[in-house]
């Protein structure tokens, strides 16, 4: 996925990537309560939406970076390595 999004800019890829954790959130509450799904889907869901958090946070951090905001890029890196 990151050669793909190297191209685009730090904000769109942060919008997509929180916006893509948000579905696997609302996926995962949906299927807790699905009794004839497979046991592993849990766990994947669970991990695509720490992954796409993770996502969103080191990109706001870049762009924090760029606007020379250190201490929100620090803050963004920390809550980004909580979610890995």
């Amino acid at each position: 996925m990151l050669h793909l999004t190297d191209k685009m800019k730090d904000a769109i890829v942060a919008k997509l990537a929180n916006q893509a954790a948000d579905y696997y959130g609302d996926a995962f509450k949906q299927c807790q309560y699905k009794e004839n799904l497979p046991k592993e889907v849990l766990p994947v869901l669970a991990a695509k939406h720490c992954m796409m958090q993770a996502t969103a946070e080191l990109r706001q951090s870049a762009l924090a970076n760029q606007k020379k905001k250190f201490g929100e890029e620090i803050a963004r890196l920390q809550t980004m390595t909580s979610f890995t």
